[in-house]
């Protein structure tokens, strides 16, 4: 099968590459990549190319790895294209940066590509994705409750990034490696089922096809495509909505505020208030994050209901003020001489990323992970930091993600606490954990407390709930990791109101 035509096809209608363009093409080694730097080299004298392969040597795998990067090497040097090469601990960036392995190579490899495309002056970058990952991460994110944006899926270009195998199909691939004679890499971790793409790829689509729907990877697409176009209309939407009502504040040049007249935003269809509090969310520059669905759900409760305030993660928070909904960071303010104002929220919602408590002197990162330490080795790694969040001011744990209930919040101790630790069979009051520990009792309320929609999973410094333990069975787990910013404030401090900064 030669897939030239339909990728030349594919090109010309989704714009993807232009003849003269200068393209740096990401290679593994392994046959998507291959059959890319294949078709590209034979396109490039018709079409004008310039070509450049880029290949990263992740360092997951020892000599396999650098086999990897000398046959790629080698494969560049006859088709007579530059080739650049990266040797990066990705195992070391993912621990420093508390991301998992999976996403900490993805930003390496294209932070490697736009290097090297700077370098070059390149216009473009060409990464191997076909039509079967675009059905996989559809999947993958439809169980984990995407919207419209997250099902979407992968698009076919993205700003520089292009993907000139959109159209063709793993078989399709497969099949042109085959008549041209092409050599490649496999990698073995592809076969691991450790890894929940993998797990989606060889044990949930094959029985999808086989028991509901032959042609799956179409269907699929279609929907895809539909889902991709139909969200790009609610944005534009969105957008002309946010013109209108919209009003964003600052001080001192700063944005510290956006508020959205309540009249009009409780006016307009659901799924554009949802969009449009997602829309001042990332106004305000803390980050590109994009709110959960119970964030989201908790701040139109707010609306719904015409007073109250939420915090949200990275140090936002959302109330009901004059008329509009008003989100802006939070700033402590200083306690009046009749003493501190009571707080109005005792619990601090956390969602998957960063979220800067900085009212707690915390930060708490939840990282979703379907690659993890042997369950066997963690309960001695949980047991090796008992005690020392005092000390030292960090902590981490591993949780079945099947067994949360969200979204997580995090509060220190109330009367009635109950706890299930780690290898108990039944629960027993925080108190009496905390005196079976021997943790001092000036200790006690100043330490951070997990919870989720039922009851506490963690005790930081301490141990998890029994209920959060990983097995061998886990397919995906949450990765908690707990730093002191400052230091955390005092139970009294804490009853200090902080409102948002106008």
């Amino acid at each position: 099968m030669d897939l030239l035509p339909k990728v030349l096809e594919a090109c010309r209608k989704r714009d993807l590459l232009i003849p003269g363009d200068s393209v740096v093409v990401g290679v593994s080694g392994g046959p998507d990549s291959v059959a890319l730097l294949d078709l590209l080299h034979r396109m490039a004298s018709s079409w004008g190319l310039s070509l450049a392969v880029v290949h990263l040597n992740h360092m997951f795998r020892g000599e396999q790895a650098e086999q990897d990067l000398r046959f790629c090497e080698e494969l560049a040097a006859h088709l007579d294209v530059p080739f650049f090469s990266y040797r990066i601990d990705v195992t070391r960036y993912s621990q420093e940066h508390g991301l998992n392995k999976q996403h900490a190579g993805r930003i390496l490899r294209y932070r490697a590509f736009s290097e090297v495309a700077n370098k070059i002056g390149a216009t473009k970058i060409a990464v191997a994705h076909h039509r079967n990952d675009v059905v996989e991460t559809f999947f993958m994110r439809l169980l984990r409750g995407a919207g419209l944006q997250g099902l979407s899926s992968i698009p076919p270009k993205q700003g520089s990034v292009v993907r000139p195998l959109y159209e063709v199909t793993r078989d399709e691939v497969e099949a042109y490696c085959s008549q041209r004679g092409l050599a490649f890499r496999i990698d073995p971790s592809n076969s691991s089922e450790k890894y929940w793409r993998n797990k989606v790829r060889l044990r949930l689509l094959p029985f999808l096809e086989q028991e509901f729907a032959p042609n799956l990877v179409e269907v699929t697409a279609r929907f895809v495509e539909i889902a991709r176009s139909e969200h790009q209309l609610l944005e534009e939407l969105t957008e002309q909505s946010w013109e209108q009502i919209a009003i964003k504040k600052c001080i001192d040049g700063e944005a510290v505020q956006v508020a959205l007249d309540l009249e009009q935003l409780v006016s307009v269809p659901l799924a554009l208030r949802r969009r449009l509090v997602q829309r001042s969310y990332l106004e305000l520059g803390v980050s590109d994050y994009q709110l959960s669905f119970a964030h989201v759900h908790e701040v139109l409760t707010l609306v719904e209901s015409g007073s109250g305030q939420v915090d949200l993660p990275r140090g936002i928070r959302a109330r009901i003020c004059d008329g509009a909904l008003q989100l802006g960071t939070v700033e402590p303010v200083h306690t009046s001489a009749a003493g501190p104002i009571p707080a109005a929220v005792s619990s601090h919602g956390l969602a998957m990323g960063v979220n800067s408590l900085r009212q707690l002197g915390l930060k708490i990162i939840l990282e979703q992970c379907t690659a993890f330490p042997e369950p066997d080795s963690l309960a001695q790694q949980l047991s090796g930091q008992e005690g020392l969040w005092h000390s030292q001011g960090s902590w981490q744990v591993w949780m079945d993600e099947d067994k949360l209930v969200p979204p997580l919040q995090c509060r220190f101790r109330q009367a009635g606490d109950r706890f299930n630790p780690l290898g108990m069979k039944g629960s027993k009051k925080l108190k009496d954990y905390f005196i079976d520990r021997k943790v001092p009792v000036r200790l006690r309320d100043d330490i951070p407390i997990i919870c989720d929609q039922t009851g506490i999973v963690a005790v930081v410094g301490y141990q998890q709930a029994e209920r959060t333990r990983l097995t061998e069975q886990s397919s995906s787990a949450v990765h908690i990791t707990v730093e002191r910013m400052t230091e955390v404030p005092s139970a009294q401090s804490r009853g200090q109101d902080e409102t948002p900064k106008l």
